[in-house]
């Protein structure tokens, strides 16, 4: 009996609607079948939610999760917050510890 993994494509999105489709068709085209599909909207202004709920009306596998805009507030944080870990190196903001 061969088990397979369950693979997981999160996938931001802000006003993607010239977009989302066929990444949503990317996704749904591979031979490998046993995906979840998780899409998080921060805080579309256009139709591309609508569109994402759609799809998951078609296709179970396909969720979307929605939140008010945070995307400065993250990219402020990912600036001071940051760890890169490679070759025994931690980068935090802009230094590297060793």
């Amino acid at each position: 009996m061969v088990v397979k993994d369950l693979i997981s494509i999160v996938t931001p999105m802000y006003n993607g609607e010239k977009y989302i489709v066929q990444t949503i068709e990317s996704v749904i085209g591979q031979t490998y079948n046993d995906w979840e599909m998780i899409i998080v909207d921060d805080g579309s202004k256009d139709h591309s939610p609508l569109i994402v709920e759609e799809y998951s009306q078609k296709d179970g596998r396909i969720k979307l999760y929605r939140q008010d805009n945070i995307f400065v507030f993250w990219m402020q944080m990912m600036y001071w917050i940051v760890l890169f870990w490679k070759n025994n190196c931690v980068f935090y903001g802009k230094k590297m510890l060793v």
